[in-house]
C-alpha cells in the first residue's frame, strides 16, 4: 500500500484496488490510524472520498522504499552470476 498510493496521489479506493489486487479499505483504515494518510471527501461529490499520504507519510515511504531497495539489491548480490541481470 506504501508503495502504491504514492503513485496514484489523491485517488478514490475504486482506483486502489487494481494495483493491489485487493480490497484496500483495511489498509488504508490502518495508514489513516497511523497519521500516515488520510481521507477526505470530494466537495463537488459527497459520494466520493480520496485518501492521500499525509505529511508524516510521505518519508516513510521513502524509508521504506529505500528499505526495499536495499533487500532486493542483497537478494541480487547473493543470486550466482548466471541469474543476475
Amino acid at each position: 500500500m506504501l508503495a502504491v498510493l504514492p503513485t496514484c496521489g489523491t485517488t478514490g479506493l475504486v482506483a486502489l484496488a487494481d494495483p493491489l489486487q485487493a480490497a484496500p479499505m483495511r489498509m488504508v483504515d490502518r495508514l489513516i490510524g497511523a497519521v500516515l494518510a488520510d481521507r477526505r471527501v470530494s466537495p463537488g461529490n459527497r459520494c466520493e472520498v480520496s485518501q492521500q499520504l499525509t505529511e508524516e507519510g510521505r518519508p516513510t515511504v521513502g524509508h521504506v522504499m529505500a528499505r526495499r531497495r536495499g533487500e532486493i539489491a542483497a537478494i541480487v548480490e547473493g543470486l550466482s552470476a548466471i541469474w543476475r541481470p
